[in-house]
C-alpha cells in the first residue's frame, strides 16, 4: 500500500487560470499528444497587487532544453557548464570565444574592446603581454593614432602619432640620431646610458661615473652660460683654476695664493701680520685650545710663575683639580721653617674618595692641624657632616650639645650610666630590661620561646583600653584564649576559645571536679527578645529544639537530608483546616499545595493566603502539569460528554458532542516510515483513514 498525492492535471497544454487554482496549489499541462514535448509546471502565487498569478515553474519542455552534453554549445538548447564551470565555445555575434582565442568571423572585422564611460582595459598579469613584431618594412600601411609594435629593426618600442612613428623606449626623436640609450644592442644589459646628439656618442653615464665618450671633447657649461654653484665630496683635478675659492684647501699649493686664509698648517708663516681668530694655537711645549692650556711633550708639567713676588689669583667661584682615571689628587703646600729643611702639607683625595691630609715633615717643625673659623669670634663653628673617625683620645673642653640629631646607635658594654633620663625630647627606639624588649610599639621577651606574663599586684586588672584586642600567632600555629576558674573543689577548669590553622573557631571546655559544663549565650540578661546572631555557618550535633512560636529561615535554598517531612506533629482528634505548602509569589498570587479538607481532596490552587494563614483556605484551582498520569479510575470529562475506561491500540481520542469520548480504529501496527495512510475527515466531520489525496482535473 502506497500514499498517493495527485496535483491538478491537463492532457493538452491548456495553461490553468487563476479560477482553477488557489494560492500555492500547483497544476501540470502534460501535453500527451505530443509525448510531453510543450508540458509544463504551473503554480498560483500572488502578485505586487495582492492579485492571484499563476507561475510557471518547470516541466518536460524546459528540461529538454537542459538534455545535453554538459559543457558543449548545442543548438536550440540551454547552456549547461561541465563540472569545471566551463563551455567549448561561446559565440557572440561576430565574436567567437573558443579555447584561449577571441576572434571576429566576419571578413577583416576588427576585434575592439570598449570599456563604459571612464572605464579601462586592464591587462591583469605581471610577467606582460605581447605586442605585434615587426621590421620598419612591415610598418602597417594605413596606421592610426595610438598604434603600437615592436620594431625588430632598431630594437625599439614604437608608437604611432601626430603622422609619424616615434620610440617608446627611450628618448629619442623622430630621425632616430638624437637619443639616449641604455646598451648598444638589445639584451646586452650592459647598465650604461649613452646619450647621443645628431647621431654622435657624446657623454655616458657608467659605474657611478660621468664622463665624455672622447677625452677632451665635451665642455660643461659654456662662456656665456655657465654653471651657478659646484659641490664635490672628493678631488677636483684641473690643469688651471681660476676664480674666488672658499672653503678649505688640503694638499700643497705649487702656485701663488692671495686673499685670505682661515686656516693656514705646516711651515712657519713669517708674512702672516693678524692671526684673527684661531681655533689652536701651539706655543712651544704649550697649547691653547678651546677653552683648555695643556702640554705636549711627554708627561710635561705646566709651570705657572708670577714674576717676582706676584702672585697667581684665580678670580673665580670654584677652582678644581681634576685627576686622570685611576689616579688621586692633590693639592700640595710647601714651606720652610728656616731650618733649610723643606716641609710639605698635601691634601690627597684618594681614588676611594678619601680626603686625607698629610705631613712630610722634617727638621725642628712640629706638625700639627688647627681648625678656626674664624679667629676673633668666639662663637665660629667648625661643621663636619659626615661621618667623623678618631684615633686617639677626645678631648672636649665644654659640654656635648646634640641638638636635634638622633643618636640611632649608642653601645655601651660593661661599664655603667647613671643619672641619665633617656627620651625627654624624643623618644627612644629600642628599650631592653632583662628578657623584655620594648620596640616601636611592641613589648616581647628575648629568651628563647620565653613566655610574656601580664601580672598586676594584688586585686588589679590588666586593661587593654582598645575597640580591638587580638592574639596573633605565628605562621602555622593555632591561636587560643584561655579562662582559667576553679569552683571550689581545687580542680582547675578551663575554657578555651581556640582558632585553628584551619580557620575553625572552636570553644572547648576541660573540666574537672563536679563541676557541669554548660555553653550559654545570653545577648542580654534582662531583655527576653534579645538577639543572638550567628554571621557564618552552624554546625549542630545534637538535636535542635526550638520553642519559640515562629521559625524563620531566609535562606536561598533549604536543603534537607530527612526523607518524610511531617507537618501538624500531635495533632489529635478530627481533623480541621486544611494542610500543605504555601509558595509567597511576590505580587503574584500565592500557590497552595496540599489537602483541601472541604473537598477532601489534594488540590493546587492560587489565593491570597500566607503560611502564617490557618482553618479552610480560600482558593482557586490551579493548573497542573505532569510527565506522565497513571489513573486507577475512568478519566472523566467536566464539561461535555462522558469518561472512558478504554481505546483501541493506536487508535486516535477525539470528542462527539456531549456524547462519550470517541476514538478511531488504528490502520496498522507500522511506524511512520513504513505508513501509506493519512488521517483526514468525511464530509460529516467523522476522522478517516485514506491512501489518497487527489487535486482533480481543471
Amino acid at each position: 500500500m502506497s500514499t498517493i498525492i495527485q496535483i491538478k492535471r491537463n492532457s493538452g497544454t491548456t495553461a490553468p487560470g487563476t479560477s482553477d487554482l488557489v494560492i500555492g496549489e500547483m497544476a501540470y499541462a502534460y501535453d500527451a499528444s505530443n509525448d510531453g514535448a510543450s508540458a509544463k509546471l504551473y503554480i498560483e502565487a500572488v502578485n505586487s497587487s495582492s492579485a492571484a498569478d499563476i507561475h510557471v515553474i518547470g516541466g518536460k519542455y524546459f528540461t529538454d532544453l537542459l538534455d545535453h552534453t554538459k559543457g558543449t554549445l548545442t543548438a536550440d538548447s540551454a547552456l549547461l557548464v561541465d563540472a569545471s564551470s566551463k563551455i567549448d565555445v561561446i559565440n557572440v555575434d561576430n565574436v567567437t570565444i573558443n579555447g584561449n582565442d577571441i576572434s571576429t568571423t566576419n571578413s577583416n572585422g576588427n576585434l575592439t574592446l570598449t570599456p563604459n564611460g571612464t572605464g579601462i582595459v586592464d591587462i591583469n598579469k605581471t610577467d606582460g603581454f605581447k605586442v605585434p613584431v615587426g621590421t620598419t618594412a612591415q610598418r602597417a600601411g594605413s596606421p592610426v593614432t595610438g598604434q603600437l609594435r615592436y620594431n625588430s629593426t632598431t630594437s625599439q618600442f614604437e608608437g604611432y602619432a601626430a603622422s609619424s612613428w616615434g620610440s617608446l623606449g627611450g628618448v629619442i626623436d623622430v630621425d632616430q640620431d638624437t637619443k639616449i640609450t641604455a646598451e648598444s644592442a638589445a639584451g646586452q644589459d650592459e647598465d650604461v646610458l649613452t646619450f647621443f646628439t645628431a647621431g654622435t656618442a657624446q657623454v655616458v653615464i657608467a659605474d657611478g661615473a660621468l664622463r665624455p665618450v672622447t677625452d677632451n671633447d665635451v665642455d660643461l657649461g659654456t662662456s656665456s652660460l655657465e654653471f651657478k654653484d659646484a659641490f664635490f665630496d672628493g678631488t677636483v683635478t684641473s690643469d688651471a683654476f681660476a676664480g674666488p675659492l672658499t672653503g678649505d684647501v688640503t694638499g700643497d699649493v705649487t702656485g701663488n695664493v692671495s686673499g685670505t686664509a682661515a686656516t693656514v698648517t705646516g711651515a712657519a708663516q713669517s708674512n702672516i701680520t693678524s692671526l684673527g681668530t684661531l681655533t689652536i694655537l701651539n706655543v712651544d711645549n704649550l697649547r691653547a685650545d678651546g677653552n683648555t692650556i695643556s702640554s705636549t711633550d711627554s708627561n710635561g708639567n705646566i709651570n705657572i710663575a708670577p714674576n717676582g713676588t706676584g702672585d697667581v689669583v684665580a678670580t673665580t667661584d670654584l677652582f678644581c683639580i681634576y685627576g686622570t682615571e685611576g689616579e688621586a689628587t692633590t693639592l700640595k703646600l710647601a714651606t720652610d721653617e728656616s731650618d733649610d729643611n723643606g716641609d710639605d702639607w698635601t691634601l690627597v683625595n684618594s681614588t676611594s674618595n678619601t680626603l686625607t691630609f698629610n705631613s712630610d715633615i722634617s727638621g725642628s717643625a712640629v706638625a700639627q692641624i688647627t681648625l678656626t673659623p674664624h679667629a676673633t669670634v668666639a662663637s665660629s663653628t667648625t661643621a663636619i657632616h659626615g661621618a667623623l673617625t678618631v684615633a686617639g683620645t677626645t678631648t672636649f673642653a665644654g659640654a656635648i650639645d646634640m641638638g636635634s640629631q638622633a643618636t640611632t646607635n649608642v653601645n655601651i658594654d660593661g661599664g655603667a650610666i647613671d643619672a641619665v633620663t633617656i627620651g625627654t625630647n624624643s623618644s627612644v627606639t629600642d628599650l631592653r630590661v632583662d628578657n623584655l624588649k620594648l620596640d616601636g610599639n611592641k613589648v616581647s621577651t628575648t629568651d628563647s620561646n620565653g613566655t610574656l606574663y601580664l601580672s598586676p599586684n594584688g586585686t588589679g586588672n590588666v586593661v587593654a583600653q582598645t575597640d580591638t584586642f587580638q592574639v596573633g600567632a605565628t605562621e602555622g600555629e593555632t591561636a587560643s584564649i584561655q579562662l582559667k576558674t576553679d569552683e571550689g573543689d581545687d580542680d582547675g577548669d578551663i575554657w578555651t576559645v581556640t582558632n585553628t590553622t584551619a580557620n575553625v573557631l572552636s570553644i572547648k571546655n576541660d573540666k574537672s571536679g563536679s563541676a557541669v559544663e554548660h555553653f550559654s549565650i545570653t545577648p542580654h540578661a534582662t531583655v527576653a527578645s534579645s538577639t543572638t546572631a550567628v554571621a557564618g555557618h552552624l554546625t549542630i550535633g545534637g538535636n535542635l529544639t526550638v520553642s519559640g512560636s515562629t521559625t524563620t529561615v531566609s535562606s536561598t535554598n533549604t536543603t534537607m537530608a530527612d526523607v518524610l517531612i511531617e507537618l501538624g506533629t500531635g495533632s489529635s482528634g478530627s481533623a480541621s483546616g486544611d494542610r500543605g505548602l504555601v509558595l509567597e509569589r511576590g505580587d503574584d498570587a500565592n500557590v497552595f499545595i496540599g489537602w483541601d479538607e472541604s473537598i477532601d481532596a489534594l488540590v493546587v490552587g492560587t489565593g491570597t493566603f500566607t503560611g502564617s494563614s490557618s482553618g479552610d483556605l480560600s482558593h482557586t484551582l490551579a493548573a497542573a502539569k505532569f510527565g506522565s498520569l497513571t489513573l486507577s479510575t475512568d478519566l472523566a470529562v467536566a464539561d461535555g460528554g462522558t469518561g472512558a475506561s478504554s481505546f483501541t491500540d493506536n487508535g486516535i481520542m477525539y470528542g462527539n458532542g456531549g456524547s462519550a469520548l470517541s476514538v478511531t480504529a488504528a490502520p496498522g501496527s507500522s511506524p511512520a516510515t513504513d505508513s501509506y495512510q493519512i488521517l483526514t475527515a468525511t464530509s460529516g466531520g467523522v476522522p478517516v483513514w485514506t491512501t489518497t489525496i487527489d487535486g482533480g482535473t481543471y
